[in-house]
């Protein structure tokens, strides 16, 4: 345009009408293209604070980007990104995959405060054409390892707590899609094809194991207003029926593992290596290797849970009977998911007397699966009989259930604290006797502490339940001011027995948690001693480990390499 209106002004010109249209209608479009190209700048820095701004919120939620928040390369997407409402909260568009169908859902706004469950209820109120086999339902869903916090109080509540899109996003604790991978192959499908070919190659029979975690048992005893030693027998009747050979329960195993932790304390103890993490709940441990790896890792316990020691067990249980270890499978029922996931660990596998590995535990079910188990077969689980619990000692009275003091989630804190008191500090509590737990924070963050006449701390110990009181946990350890010696956490609110796979009440006004721990407290405690140094106990390694054989009871434990969310992957 300035070309051009210098060339109009030009006096030399006769045609001057001509040269003063064209001068005017130049100068027209030149303010115009001026006028768009302020306005174009004026956007331009619009947008830019607009995206700093979208870009400090994300950065605010804990939220890491792989590449641009702000560009997509998947079709589905395009043009498509992240927004704030007017209330200041993320709003971001949303791909859903279904890989085995070839199949995709796109949300171009789920804001970050709407639950998976309030788009999967619109997304799967029916099942979908491509859904030949029914396997999308919402309820069916299994998001994440980060636990739902389920109140046991009675109040108005209409709905359940969901974990949101700015949950999913700010966590890094997501399992890998190989992880998925081993989780999918831990489902009752896999029990039921060893049965069916057990039916069909009797020739080639292997021994199927079920060992069943008191834990579990009083989920399926509350739902099905049963008493522990009744549902016991009872899911020993199920499963005998279907074509399990042994059914155990895992409290030996559980005694090994506390027994263990009281040994492994005590060297930590001497050395002065504060605090010492339980590690028997793989949720935290996942939480702990992916976030907090070089931090967290070194104080973790490495004595194996109940469930992979219980492995080992049945191994030289079935070695006795000298049946085929190396074939046989081994079942165990757990009440969270995140148990399917220890399993499939490394470390999680049993040698003896060859190269042969095996794993210490096949395969991992829930209750939430027993019961689709049950329904299958169209068996009401109150109206079968009893069956007495094979016992893993060899007892021809059969097994019947003990338990141990202290919490739902195995009593690690306890136990190991009565067996310090008295053996450093000559402090004897009896098995009946209460012990002052202090609530701090709440339920699920108290407090156990042995103090001298003076009032100074001996020892100082902590149970630790739900991902939020972790990571006040995790905060104190950063700023040097944890001041516990020992610490049992577990990553759902209430411990295992409110684990993420237990069974769900049929109505928000079921107190179904009050019965899981009622029936709990009603298990008998064993009578085997919790002391590493009782003659009981030396009977009992002289039996399962011999020759000081107890590697095998530890795990390993090691920080993964972070890794990005993948925001803006191409799938």
């Amino acid at each position: 345009y300035s070309k051009c209106l210098e060339v109009c002004r030009d006096n030399g010109h006769k045609n001057i009408d001509v040269l003063s249209e064209y001068e005017k209608k130049a100068s027209i479009e030149a303010k115009i293209a001026e006028r768009n190209e302020r306005k174009n700048k004026t956007q331009r820095l619009k947008q830019k604070r607009t995206e700093e701004k979208i870009l400090s919120v994300v950065n605010s939620r804990g939220i890491k980007l792989k590449s641009s928040l702000f560009e997509s390369i998947h079709p589905a997407a395009h043009g498509k990104h992240v927004t704030l409402d007017e209330s200041g909260g993320l709003v971001w568009p949303v791909l859903f995959i279904y890989p085995e169908y070839g199949q995709s859902d796109f949300i171009e706004k789920f804001a970050e405060n709407d639950t998976f469950l309030q788009h999967l209820n619109v997304m799967f109120e029916e099942f979908a054409e491509w859904d030949a086999k029914h396997k999308y339902r919402p309820n069916d869903i299994i998001a994440c390892i980060k636990p739902i916090e389920r109140s046991k109080e009675k109040k108005n509540v209409k709905t359940k707590v969901e974990i949101s899109l700015g949950d999913c996003l700010a966590c890094s604790g997501c399992i890998t899609s190989a992880e998925t991978v081993l989780i999918e192959q831990q489902s009752h499908e896999e029990v039921y094809k060893i049965i069916d070919f057990n039916k069909n190659n009797p020739a080639k029979k292997r021994p199927i194991v079920m060992s069943m975690s008191l834990q579990s048992i009083a989920s399926i005893a509350a739902k099905n207003q049963l008493e522990m030693e009744s549902a016991a027998q009872k899911i020993s009747t199920f499963f005998h029926n279907i074509g399990v050979d042994y059914v155990f329960d895992t409290s030996l195993a559980e005694h090994f593992s506390l027994i263990e932790s009281q040994k492994e304390f005590m060297e930590r103890f001497d050395k002065s290596q504060f605090p010492v993490l339980s590690s028997v709940c793989p949720g935290f441990v996942c939480y702990a290797e992916k976030t907090h790896g070089e931090l967290i890792v070194p104080l973790l316990s490495r004595v194996k849970s109940g469930q992979q020691i219980m492995g080992i067990l049945v191994k030289r249980f079935l070695k006795e009977k000298q049946m085929d270890t190396n074939n046989a499978f081994h079942v165990t029922l757990m009440p969270c998911y995140d148990k399917k996931l220890e399993a499939t660990r490394s470390d999680s596998e049993f040698c003896e007397l060859s190269d042969h590995h095996v794993k210490e535990v096949d395969v991992v079910l829930t209750p939430i699966e027993i019961d689709v188990m049950l329904s299958k077969e169209n068996v009401i689980l109150s109206e079968l009989s009893d069956s007495p619990l094979d016992s893993i000692t060899g007892d021809s009275s059969g097994g019947h259930l003990s338990s141990h003091l202290g919490s739902g989630s195995g009593g690690y804190v306890e136990n190991v604290f009565r067996f310090m008191a008295a053996k450093y500090f000559d402090s004897y509590y009896e098995s009946g006797q209460q012990l002052d737990y202090k609530v701090l924070r709440n339920k699920d963050f108290i407090e156990l502490a042995l103090e001298d006449e003076s009032g100074n701390k001996l020892l100082s110990f902590a149970v630790i339940n739900g991902f939020r009181n972790i990571q006040t946990l995790v905060q104190r350890i950063k700023r040097k001011t944890c001041h516990y010696q020992y610490a049992e956490v577990m990553a759902c609110p209430s411990g295992c027995l409110n684990g993420g796979a237990q069974l769900r009440p049929d109505s928000v006004d079921d107190p179904i948690l009050e019965r899981v721990e009622k029936l709990f407290k009603s298990i008998p405690i064993t009578s085997l001693p919790v002391d590493c140094h009782h003659k009981l106990t030396i009977d009992l390694y002289d039996k399962y480990f011999p020759n000081e054989d107890n590697a095998r009871l530890y795990a390993v434990f090691k920080a993964v390499p972070k890794t990005k969310n993948l925001i803006n992957v191409n799938w």
